[in-house]
């Protein structure tokens, strides 16, 4: 088994865009989650690297199931509001000792963002690495958090918040002594907003992935060059950063 594991956090009741992550995407055959799965099957990933949707035991997310059924893909079901637990129950069951976490309203992510912190939180020796934080450069959809199991398991004992076991990881902090890094990509981009939360984003990257010859393969930096060049931005810009994750 390998010791790494790529848990994507999938679910139907979203709150803004419910069932977002089914829905097909421009004129293609994908939706968010099949795109992901598609991006992260790179050599330089699944060499070393383990993907898994985790959803919840909601009947809803019987969907989500049944397409990564049908997709092939591994898939854990766990508490629908203790998130942090259904990482950690997770990361147990597959024997993970490292953990990248991502969402499944990302359908752009980038190999490359992965690896590169990935590799940085190895060589660091790092309990927690992230390309997202204020005032982060990366593209809002390609957000990558990595983390030790020990880390987790730290977390899932100690944090006692709704918002820590609700959003994950806001309990890896250096206040809580643990090894951290921040990771900025300096992207020269304004802040670019590809992740999949309204329908606002949905129109955009439905036009975007009709744009581009091979979804697949394009990066991220370059998806956003194109977002602006076709004025995508005036769609979705007025949306602020993690608005739902404030709410």
């Amino acid at each position: 088994m390998k010791n790494v594991g790529i848990l994507i956090q999938a679910r139907i009741s979203s709150t803004r865009l419910p069932g977002k992550v089914l829905y097909q995407l421009g004129k293609t055959s994908f939706n968010s989650i099949s795109l992901m799965n598609k991006r992260l099957n790179k050599k330089e990933i699944k060499e070393i690297a383990e993907v898994v949707i985790i959803t919840s035991n909601n009947k809803a997310d019987n969907a989500i199931e049944y397409l990564c059924r049908r997709e092939n893909l591994k898939v854990f079901r766990g508490s629908e509001k203790d998130v942090l637990d259904r990482y950690f129950q997770a990361a147990k069951k597959f024997k993970f000792h490292t953990i990248i976490r991502l969402t499944s309203d990302c359908p752009f992510i980038d190999f490359k963002e992965v690896s590169k912190v990935l590799n940085i939180h190895n060589h660091n020796k790092n309990e927690y690495t992230s390309n997202s934080f204020q005032d982060s450069t990366i593209v809002d959809g390609c957000d990558v958090e990595v983390f030790s199991f020990a880390a987790l398991k730290r977390a899932h004992k100690d944090a006692q918040t709704m918002k820590d076991r609700e959003h994950v990881t806001t309990f890896f902090t250096k206040e809580n002594n643990f090894k951290i890094s921040l990771i900025d990509p300096k992207f020269k981009l304004p802040y670019t907003r590809l992740t999949l939360d309204t329908p606002e984003d949905y129109e955009v990257i439905s036009q975007l992935i009709d744009l581009v010859e091979d979804p697949i393969n394009i990066d991220i930096e370059t998806l956003g060059k194109i977002y602006f060049q076709k004025k995508l931005n005036c769609i979705n810009n007025f949306i602020k950063r993690n608005s739902g994750w404030n709410k």
